[in-house]
């Protein structure tokens, strides 16, 4: 249950009797629906968030199972959830991440983290044994180690970690990696040559700071408490990316909100996440 300010701050001149009904339907892992119903109950302004799934449940921060939640401070609504709607619009069934106001959910995210093999590039470090560094640049911004294999980087990685590192709407949020990598100087390597910006040269690595950086064996939660460590912000202000289930679910205990990537971090993946971010300023 989460409480409204009282009517008198809201303008509408309905009956307190009346229950309104409006419905979203959110692209998480597998579409469902989120159902809000705002009205009247034992004389106190309230809203119900009905037909949670487990990637919503994520986002709620662990409040509870499904049913109500209680947050002690008022919730000023947008007046539009006044209006009655005894069926959703058109609009609403068709309401996507990609039409989320990103730089809204960008300021509630203050670390971006990101696994590196079979996340961001391909094929993973201990694959290349028997080759590795040195690594040369191609013009199609792949790599080549000195066996020939060729690195290449997966889904919007490039355009992704350029966004984040000069898009305005991301300035107070760092970019990191967490990464096993088997190969860790060859990890870095391959940060500090891959090009997120061709025009300019960018690399990686110039999106990164050395210590947000974290490359070594172990449980990922280890390297998540390294960099919670070094920001001095909370799990809950971090979006993790992963190919492997196993750290989704480990780093997602902590309270951090992890996307699993079995094709790499696609743009689609990466507006899931930031969404995963929408009812946050609901908990603050």
């Amino acid at each position: 249950m989460i409480r409204r300010p009282p009517r008198s701050t809201l303008s509408s001149s309905s009956a307190a009797s009346d229950v309104y009904k409006r419905q979203y339907q959110r692209r998480v892992r597998g579409a469902s629906l989120l159902e809000m119903m705002v009205g009247e109950e034992g004389g106190e302004n309230v809203v119900h968030f009905e037909g949670l799934d487990q990637r919503v449940d994520a986002v709620f921060g662990g409040l509870g199972g499904a049913g109500d939640w209680k947050l002690a401070s008022t919730v000023r609504l947008d007046p539009g959830h006044e209006k009655p709607e005894d069926q959703p619009s058109q609009e609403s069934k068709q309401c996507s991440i990609s039409a989320l106001d990103v730089a809204a959910m960008a300021s509630r995210i203050r670390a971006v983290v990101f696994d590196l093999d079979a996340c961001c590039w391909d094929p993973e470090m201990y694959q290349l044994w028997g080759g590795g560094a040195p690594f040369k640049h191609n013009r199609d911004n792949t790599l080549t180690d000195r066996a020939g294999a060729e690195v290449r980087l997966l889904g919007d990685v490039p355009a992704i970690w350029d966004e984040l590192s000069t898009d305005p709407a991301w300035q107070h949020t760092a970019v990191c990696v967490a990464s096993r990598c088997d190969e860790p100087e060859w990890g870095r390597e391959c940060l500090s040559k891959f090009l997120v910006n061709q025009a300019v040269g960018r690399t990686m690595m110039d999106c990164l700071s050395g210590e947000l950086c974290v490359i070594h064996k172990g449980s990922k939660k280890t390297h998540f408490r390294e960099i919670q460590q070094t920001l001095g912000i909370k799990f809950e202000q971090m979006l993790f990316f992963d190919d492997d289930p196993t750290n989704i679910r480990e780093v997602g205990s902590l309270g951090v909100k992890s996307v699993l990537t079995p094709r790499g971090v696609t743009r689609d993946k990466f507006l899931e996440g930031i969404s995963m971010f929408e009812f946050d300023h609901l908990f603050e």
